[in-house]
């Protein structure tokens, strides 16, 4: 295990030659061509380049009026790949020193060392905005059911103001 360091271009380049070769890719041309096309460009110094159109025209052939907008195939080949490249390196390849990572929301391939810090597995997943929002709201109700509990406890010793009278009517009146 090389800890903090990054795979030399012939480290990757044989990375990439264990995917292909792999029992995993065999009947996955698509997949294959996706794969050899973004890790050839970043083994190439040119990660600048990759792009969904130039994958979608490029590696999957489809034709120059190819349309990312409308066209969804190169998203949905990505996901195939993460999930291809995740069975070959939990079977087949589990002893392979460099791995190819496809991180989500990008089609630029990373390379790395097996354990390495930045292991996908074991970096922190983001919370997601809605799970973030649910947890304060279950948080918020939470709050103001203990408090309303130990201020109808309270209640009876304590009188509400003139204003919130006003305001809440009978609601402020304890009990």
């Amino acid at each position: 295990m090389k800890t903090g360091t990054v795979p030399s271009p012939e480290q990757r380049a044989q990375a990439l030659r264990e995917v292909l070769e792999s029992q995993t890719f065999a009947r996955s041309d698509q997949l294959k061509r996706f794969l050899r096309y973004v890790c050839e460009l970043e083994i190439a110094g040119r990660s600048g380049e990759i792009k969904e159109y130039s994958i979608g025209v490029d590696a999957l052939g489809r034709p120059p009026s190819y349309s990312p907008a409308s066209d969804s195939s190169v998203r949905r080949r990505a996901f195939e790949l993460r999930s291809k490249l995740e069975e070959a390196y939990a079977g087949e390849l589990a002893s392979s020193e460099v791995l190819i990572d496809l991180p989500k929301g990008s089609y630029v391939p990373v390379f790395r060392f097996r354990g390495d810090q930045d292991d996908a597995r074991a970096r922190p997943q983001k919370v997601r905005p809605a799970a973030a929002v649910a947890v304060a709201l279950v948080a918020g109700a939470l709050l103001g059911a203990l408090g309303m509990s130990l201020m109808t406890r309270a209640g009876s010793r304590l009188a509400p103001s003139a204003i919130v009278r006003d305001a809440w009517g009978p609601l402020a009146t304890p009990g």
